[in-house]
């Protein structure tokens, strides 16, 4: 279904039409053998065509094309001057799309940026936090990466004491073996603990710091519209 009314559409815009929405693949091929002709034409149904490119595009996964797309579609929704809730509705998924495509190519730091502004927009939307918190998630801080080196320390001191055990303690010190074996324990165990301490606490502090930034969101946007109601 066209987003935009009109009396007309030309014969481009009513062959892609045609086609199946769910057929990305037959969809992004049209667009594709049929692009000079797609960009040629008026601004409302280009910008249909193109939402509609995008959309298949982040579908199949082609994350790297997707961002070269998806711009002037987010450009297109802030420069209309329009009422109606289609627009905003279209700018609030185009940059979510944006958002899970740089996450997806590890590009953690922009799509965390754009999934905030997303945020500030839609922040009753469970979706958004989700993948805010998984690309949070993404992005180690230091005590991540130092408990991670600590915990291989551990298991290298483990692999080492184990060694002695087999080479050395059994054959020539049988007496150690209780030590040794209590010693090669307790660096396995302080190596997993540890390893998996650091992974646990970004977790909880990511999940943390995205409900709080979304709790204030939510907090914003109620009183925005507390103020317009009594205008």
């Amino acid at each position: 279904m066209a987003r935009f009314r009109s009396t007309y559409h030309s014969k481009v815009y009513r062959d892609f039409k045609s086609l199946e929405r769910r057929a990305h693949h037959a969809l992004i091929r049209y667009f594709e053998a049929n692009e000079s002709d797609i960009l040629s034409l008026e601004p409302a149904e280009r910008f249909d065509i193109w939402y509609d490119y995008a959309n298949a595009l982040h579908c199949t996964g082609a994350w790297r094309k997707h961002l070269l797309v998806v711009d002037p579609i987010i450009e297109y929704c802030i420069l209309q001057d329009s009422t109606s809730d289609i627009l905003p509705r279209l700018y609030a998924q185009a940059l979510f799309q944006k958002g899970v495509s740089l996450y997806h190519i590890r590009q953690y730091e922009q799509s965390e940026h754009v999934l905030r502004e997303l945020m500030k927009i839609q922040p009753e939307n469970p979706k958004v936090a989700r993948e805010l918190r998984n690309c949070r998630f993404k992005q180690h801080p230091p005590y991540v990466n130092q408990s991670r080196a600590i915990s291989v320390l551990l298991f290298m001191a483990f692999a080492l004491v184990l060694t002695l055990e087999f080479l050395w303690v059994r054959n020539f010190r049988p007496g150690w073996e209780n030590f040794i074996e209590q010693l090669r324990n307790l660096l396995l165990l302080a190596g997993l603990v540890i390893g998996a301490t650091g992974t646990i606490a970004h977790r909880i502090e990511s999940r943390y710091r995205v409900g709080k930034l979304r709790k204030e969101m939510l907090q914003r946007k109620q009183a925005k519209r507390f103020n317009h109601s009594r205008e």
